[in-house]
């Protein structure tokens, strides 16, 4: 058999694997009850979600001890409300479809069958080792123990190649099609779910990768505990990469690394913006799980992680080298996220700041609120930054009646940000010009009113109950991959519930997620 037709046949084989997938859905279970004050309907979505390309390589390393990364090769994954995990997102293109085949020969060739099987067939017997390969390495990989379908297909494509090449080499191929077939690359889930799926549900939630053995093992036995399951991976340290993960997505930083700034006003952005990021992910990493998971401190704290270069860029002096180091930024202009030169870099133009942008950052994300989008007749003329203040210029939008009522929702708050240039240094004038700082809130419910710069404003974001809640409801965005519906009601008010009682804890916050039954159970 050559290279080229075996590589046609295990594709074959992959594809004819996605049709065997589960029998005929069990009907829907009764509703359940629910409070009196809490009517949402029994009906939940359940979209089919593919592995993004961080799950993909986090799956990989977690199954074969890969650790080189394949999906960074993948085409980017779109976003959807900040997310790249949303299942409308997530098509598969032609080029996307060859980068899986490659990807899966690759990690095959680089793996020793006998490994993963943990058995060698000269000494096992093949017969023997090839359905130990499929009840082992075969389960991990499709999340549940394969169908006897499956495994008579998988046995048969062994048989096939074994016929012309050696065994190692058929278990090989083995592999190859178990890495490309729709079970591994996608996240079946049947109507109710069943313990496999509600464990593979919990682990891509908490841990972006596939569930380990414990988590197999006790929902093949019946005994699967969500909550106790949920305690023990967020203690870890997978689930802190997924807390990065979220937060860096949350504030809009995805692609601040390949975002352009004027290099004749902000020289060395390039170097600087992955140190930007790197800070953002420490500090939310560290207030989740170190900083006693406090959700406030995400606005308001004072505990942040710099190096030199970054320390420097923020005119801060004393922390020296590469590595990034705890810092207190208490009496400097640092406080929070919202002053942090990743979020002022991204929510920020190529050469200049943008109030617009910045309130729309604390709109759409802080208050999960979607303004309307410009109408596409209206210009209004601003002027250039290289004269006056982003204020002056940027009053034409408030004055126009066209303009002002989307921007009379935006451009208030991003004027409270103007001592924060394009890259996050502070600026106490611009163009030689005093800058006003003086910001206000409306129809932001509790956050509404005005305020003075940005420590104003996250002290306010800080003690805001709407602003809590909307942070809740985009972790309910992060953990289901896709928007909330009406449906959903309740189990986002049982997770806001339950976020508040605890003090506004991150953590608790993930657990109470899991305990909804939006996440126990869904129904097409």
């Amino acid at each position: 058999m050559t290279a080229s037709s075996m590589r046609r046949f295990v594709s074959v084989i992959a594809v004819a694997l996605g049709g065997c997938q589960h029998p005929a859905p069990a009907p829907p279970p009764p509703p359940p009850p629910v409070d009196a004050g809490c009517t949402s309907p029994a009906s939940l979505p359940a979209p089919l979600r593919r592995l993004t390309r961080a799950e993909y390589d986090a799956t990989v390393r977690d199954l074969l001890g890969d650790l080189t990364a394949p999906a960074r090769a993948f085409p980017p994954d779109e976003e959807s409300q900040g997310f790249d995990n949303f299942a409308d997102t997530q098509s598969v293109s032609p080029l996307l479809a060859e980068a899986y085949q490659s990807a899966a020969e690759a990690l095959a060739a680089s793996a020793d069958p006998k490994v993963l099987a943990g058995c060698d067939p000269q000494v096992s017997g093949e017969p023997a080792c090839v359905q130990q390969l499929l009840a082992g390495f075969g389960r991990r990989a499709f999340r549940r123990p394969l169908t006897q379908e499956e495994t008579e297909r998988l046995t048969a494509v062994f048989a096939a190649v074994r016929a012309q090449e050696d065994a190692v080499t058929a278990m090989r191929a083995v592999v190859t099609v178990l890495l490309q077939s729709p079970q591994f690359l996608y996240r079946f889930e049947s109507a109710p779910l069943n313990d496999f799926e509600l464990a593979s549900r919990l682990s891509y939630f908490l841990w972006g990768s596939q569930p380990d053995e414990g988590l197999l093992d006790a929902a093949q036995a019946g005994t699967l505990d969500l909550q106790a399951q949920a305690r023990r991976m967020l203690a870890d340290p997978r689930a802190r990469s997924v807390v990065q993960r979220f937060h860096l997505q949350w504030l809009g930083l995805g692609g601040l690394p390949a975002r352009a700034k004027d290099p004749q006003q902000f020289a060395g952005f390039a170097l600087l913006a992955p140190l930007m990021l790197e800070e953002t992910a420490r500090m939310a990493e560290w207030t989740v799980f170190d900083g006693q998971g406090d959700a406030r401190r995400l606005f308001n704290g004072h505990t942040t992680f710099l190096n030199e270069p970054l320390a420097l860029h923020y005119g801060l002096t004393g922390i020296d080298g590469a590595l990034f180091v705890k810092v207190d930024t208490d009496r400097t202009a640092r406080i929070g996220v919202l002053t942090q030169a990743s979020v002022l870099s991204a929510w920020a133009k190529y050469d200049q700041t943008s109030p617009v942008l910045r309130g729309k950052l604390v709109r759409e994300r802080f208050l999960c609120q979607s303004p309307a989008p410009p109408p596409g007749n209206v210009v209004a003329m601003l002027g250039t930054p290289d004269a006056g203040t982003t204020r002056e210029r940027f009053a034409a939008h408030l004055t126009q009646a066209q303009c002002r009522g989307c921007h009379q929702l935006l451009d208030p708050i991003g004027f409270g940000l103007e001592k924060y240039d394009p890259v996050g240094v502070y600026r106490p004038t611009e163009n030689g010009l005093k800058v006003d700082a003086r910001g206000e809130v409306i129809a932001g419910g509790d956050l509404d009113g005005t305020f003075d710069g940005a420590l104003e404003l996250s002290n306010r974001l800080a003690n805001s109950r709407e602003v809590k809640h909307c942070l809740a409801r985009q972790w309910f965005r992060f953990a289901f991959g896709r928007a909330e519906t009406p449906g959903d009601a309740c189990s986002l008010a049982q997770a806001q519930q339950a976020f508040e009682l605890s003090g506004w804890n991150t953590r608790e916050l993930m657990i109470a997620l899991t305990q909804t039954e939006a996440f126990r159970r869904s129904v097409r």
